[in-house]
């Protein structure tokens, strides 16, 4: 949850990684994700972090808007990654997950100008 200390800024692709509470052995969560606040019109994505090519999350036509959606997203060994290029603010709730073998992290984990690293 980001609402509180954690906003996501607006200057291009700034991320907020998080673990995501799931067994070492999880490949994937399904997870409820709020996205509110976004800048700009703008997309979110939702990923495993450290590893490249995340999929396109949801969408805000204008700015402002809230965007609620369920999700089963891929995660890595270091968790999972939220990230939009026009910032705002995101919940994530874990619900659940697919036990498999979770990516590998092969990028540093990315840092941010308002928060450093950006890691919950």
């Amino acid at each position: 949850d980001t609402r509180t200390g954690r906003y996501i800024a607006p200057v291009g692709a700034a991320t907020f990684e998080f673990g995501v509470g799931a067994p070492a052995d999880a490949e994937a969560v399904v997870a409820n994700v709020m996205w509110a606040s976004a800048w700009q019109a703008a997309t979110a994505t939702i990923g495993a972090a450290g590893v490249t090519g995340v999929a396109p999350m949801a969408s805000a036509e204008r700015p402002g808007r809230t965007i609620a959606t369920h999700v089963v997203a891929p995660v890595s060994t270091r968790g999972a990654v939220v990230s939009s290029p026009q910032g705002g603010h995101f919940i994530v709730d874990v619900e659940g997950w697919y036990l498999g073998a979770p990516r590998t992290a092969l990028s540093m984990p990315t840092l941010n100008p308002t928060q450093a690293p950006a890691t919950a």
